[in-house]
């Protein structure tokens, strides 16, 4: 006993060695005021106070100097070079995905909760799978960007001198080219310009001075001039030629410097001319500089958001127009015209920002605006303001917004109201207004009325109690109770017909049919009927019909009916009324269904596609071709039919399976081998893998050839068994005699001799070099050209191959495999005795 608990031991040893809501707008201020005092009590620090003028941001950092330098890079890309390639080539360019700046980024949009509606189930879905009551989708969030600056980004918008329009009020000056134009009594005109003196040189009256005047003026001055000489005439000057006027534009700009403008140009020309402010520079404090002092301030909004440009002041020569770092903003999202980021100014309030905003659209829910802000840079609150009163609309004028203000107006609920639903076997199916104390006939007469075959005994009525549930309560309305069921709103009400609940009767048709399958069983309808819509094939039996009639409790009944006479005299005494269930088979006239063709090709006199008749064999085809030439081979025949080749492929396919399960099961046993064994024995697993491989790349070449040996002219005699009947599909190639044999496999040489009569497999092996040291000699086949195959010792004739077959031979180390196994059972002792020790 002692001895077994040590083997079992081993035994283990061994195996584990392998495995705001507000009142008013007072009320409002001071809920704010008071959560902004009640942050700051208890700091050992106040932040230091900003002036109105001042921005929370440092807008010297490198972040925005790089924001900046990316600005200019990107409108340097989209510049004058990219125009004229477009224009050349004739395809619109691609813009540039724009990147969010320092602002935007502060106000980065999140997802709203506000769009989920529990309500929407699958129930609210009609057949079609179009939705009855709308839900509400959660589109991705679009980034929200600062209001005004890409109108500068538009390259369309570049100004030049001859776009500038002339009025009569423009100055004229030195540099400006006049043409004035004299018809009547005097006939003749004068183009030149203004001289640095500021004079006009008209030859027939001489200089007059205009510099300071404008355009109408000097038309007057010259008239009256011409007058003390001259009358009836006509007068006419226009400007030719504008002089132009440096001006620089700095600050935070996408392209500061100086710039040559047209003499009227104004603050908007200079802007469009250095590409705008970037998005760190400010749209609402642009200022005009005359020698050293600002004399004007400027509000892009009133341009941008009015279309008024009266605050403009015209620039003068030497001018500087400075753009200041962006002040205050505030972002405006949810239900309004043009959600964006604004900058303010001081003492703006909710109502001018939502101005701003293009105010608030249809879908908006109009008592309630949501503020957002940060209090004193240590936490955000949130205050809900009412504006379904007057004191919630005097809020929105009352409170004024702050530097990093959000404002959201909320959207109205998706959710659609005071509808009811019916879906199914009704004339019009679809959403009706609900009423109180609305039926469920009240409901079926509004949709016209049930469709014929309705169910009766049982609808379905879903009806909601809770925001994601339904409770479903079946009603008969083949009673008047029923009928007067009282109806909820969101009520869903589906009607059935009579054969979804019990089923559609069915017949079927199959066989020689261009449709069978399954039909709906028809009134009065007849089995030529079904024949009918079945449509025969050509080959279909015409004499006999089948139908095969089930019988309740009883077995099946088999009807024969004359199927040509069925054709001939419809809904005669010859003809039937079908049944539910009942099976027609329309059978196939075997001996005119089948059409066989086999192609000759090779040593035949007349090679070609013949048509064989019923039971016309080789023999009868090969007579027909004319028979053979002198040069046919006939020992090597190639007869390939498709039955065979579908025979092939399932007998390669359950080698190929074999295969592999084999050497599955090989290659678990290989750890149980020693070392040089193992070495040996994986070369041999690698050629079964590599041989598997190519069993399996050609299991799609079978052509499915039989042996055939004609062996003479006369062998497919007639009661000759190679005399076989044709098949469909069949080919028959009949080769020219070979000169040669092939040596391949286990040879010095694998190559092609010229036969030679009277020469074994031995002697051309030897004529090639002989065995190679891996040959198995004792295995020696012969691959006859007929698909037979011989062992050696067979005559060889022209156009055999000869196959030497290699073998593997597997060495062990006997020495080497003692040692290891000594040493498991050395391992093996050692544990046992430890374990006795225990």
């Amino acid at each position: 006993m002692r001895n077994v608990i040590k083997w079992v031991l081993i035994g283990v040893v061994l195996l584990n060695s392998t495995t705001l809501n507000a009142q008013s707008a007072s009320l409002i201020q001071s809920q704010l005021e008071a959560l902004l005092n009640n942050s700051s009590q208890g700091t050992a620090s106040k932040p230091p106070a900003q002036s109105s003028e001042s921005s929370m941001f440092n807008f010297k950092n490198p972040e925005a100097t790089q924001n900046q330098a990316e600005a200019e890079s990107e409108l340097e890309d989209q510049g004058d070079n990219k125009n004229k390639k477009s224009e050349s080539d004739g395809k619109p360019l691609l813009k540039k995905p724009q990147k969010l700046g320092l602002i935007e980024r502060i106000f980065k949009v999140e997802k709203s909760p506000l769009s989920f509606d529990p309500f929407i189930s699958s129930l609210n879905v009609d057949e079609d799978g179009v939705s009855i009551i709308p839900e509400v989708l959660e589109d991705e969030p679009e980034e929200l960007t600062q209001f005004g600056y890409d109108i500068f980004q538009r390259r369309s918008l570049r100004l030049s001198l001859e776009q500038f329009t002339m009025d009569p009020t423009y100055i004229l000056g030195p540099g400006d080219k006049l043409a004035a134009t004299f018809w009547g009594s005097l006939e003749s005109s004068v183009t030149e310009e203004i001289k640095k003196d500021g004079t006009f040189l008209i030859p027939v009256i001489g200089s007059i001075y205009l510099a300071g005047k404008t355009l109408s003026e000097a038309q007057s001055i010259i008239r009256s001039s011409l007058a003390k000489k001259f009358v009836n005439f006509e007068l006419s000057v226009n400007l030719v030629t504008m002089r132009s006027m440096n001006i620089f534009v700095l600050g935070d700009v996408v392209s500061p410097g100086n710039f040559d403008l047209p003499a009227n140009a104004s603050i908007l020309h200079a802007l469009y001319a250095s590409n705008g402010p970037t998005k760190v520079g400010s749209l609402r404090n642009i200022n005009i500089i005359r020698k050293g002092k600002r004399i004007s301030r400027f509000d892009l909004y009133d341009y941008l958001l009015r279309g008024s440009a009266n605050q403009e002041v015209r620039l003068q020569a030497g001018d500087t127009v400075f753009v200041e770092p962006i002040g205050k903003v505030v972002k405006v999202d949810g239900e309004v015209k043009r959600p964006a980021i604004y900058e303010i100014k001081q003492g703006e309030s909710i109502n001018d920002v939502l101005e701003f905003s293009g105010g608030v659209g249809v879908t908006a829910v109009r008592h309630k605006v949501q503020l957002d802000r940060i209090i004193a840079g240590t936490k955000r609150t949130v205050v809900d303001v009412s504006t379904g009163d007057k004191s919630g609309i005097e809020a929105l004028q009352s409170i004024k917004v702050q530097d990093g203000d959000s404002i959201l107006v909320y959207p109205i609920l998706e959710r659609v109201h005071n509808f009811v639903v019916i879906k199914g076997f009704v004339e019009r199916p679809g959403r009706y207004a609900y009423q109180s104390g609305m039926t469920i006939k009240d409901l079926i007469d509004t949709a016209e009325g049930l469709k014929k075959g309705a169910y009766l005994k049982r609808i379905e009525l879903f009806r909601h109690f809770t925001d994601d549930q339904r409770e479903v309560v079946s009603v008969d309305i083949s009673n008047d109770a029923g009928l007067n069921t009282p109806l909820s709103e969101w009520d869903i009400v589906t009607i059935k017909s009579k054969s979804q609940i019990y089923g559609d009767p069915i017949v079927q048709v199959h066989g020689a049919v261009k449709q069978p399958g399954e039909y709906k069983l028809l009134k009065n309808m007849y089995a030529s009927d079904l024949v009918f819509l079945a449509q025969l094939k050509r080959f279909a039996n015409t004499r006999l019909l089948e139908v095969e009639r089930k019988m309740e409790g009883h077995q099946p009944i088999l009807i024969t009916l004359d199927l040509h006479d069925l054709l001939e005299n419809p809904h005669t005494e010859s003809d039937i009324l079908l049944h539910d269930g009942d099976n027609i088979f329309v059978r196939v006239d075997s001996q005119s269904l089948e059409e066989r063709y086999i192609e000759l090709e090779g040593e035949v006199k007349f090679p070609g596609k013949y048509m064989a008749r019923d039971g016309e064999s080789l023999s009868d085809i090969i007579s027909r071709a004319g028979g053979y030439t002198n040069n046919a081979f006939l020992h090597g025949a190639i007869l390939t039919r498709e039955s065979a080749r579908l025979n092939e492929t399932i007998g390669q396919n359950k080698v190929l399976e074999d295969e592999k399960k084999r050497f599955v099961y090989d290659q678990s046993h290989l750890s149980g081998l020693g070392q040089d064994s193992q070495t040996a024995y994986q070369v041999v697993l690698a050629s079964r893998r590599e041989a598997l491989r190519m069993l399996e790349s050609r299991m799609g070449d079978n052509r499915g050839r039989i042996v055939l040996d004609l062996e003479s002219q006369n062998s497919l005699s007639v009661d000759n068994p190679k005399n076989i009947i044709v098949e469909n599909g069949d080919k028959l190639i009949i080769p020219t005699v070979p000169q040669a044999i092939t040596l391949i496999g286990g040879v010095q040489n694998s190559n092609s001799i010229i036969f030679e009569k009277g020469l074994d497999a031995n002697d051309y092996i030897r004529r090639v070099g002989g065995f190679t040291p891996y040959a198995d000699k004792g295995r020696v086949y012969i691959f006859k050209p007929n698909g037979e195959v011989a062992s050696n010792g067979h005559s060889v004739n022209p156009g055999d191959i000869i196959y030497v077959p290699e073998e593997v031979k597997i060495s062990v180390n006997w020495l080497q495999f003692f040692t290891n196994i000594t040493s498991i059972l050395t391992n093996a002792v050692t544990t046992i005795t430890l374990v006795e020790r225990l």
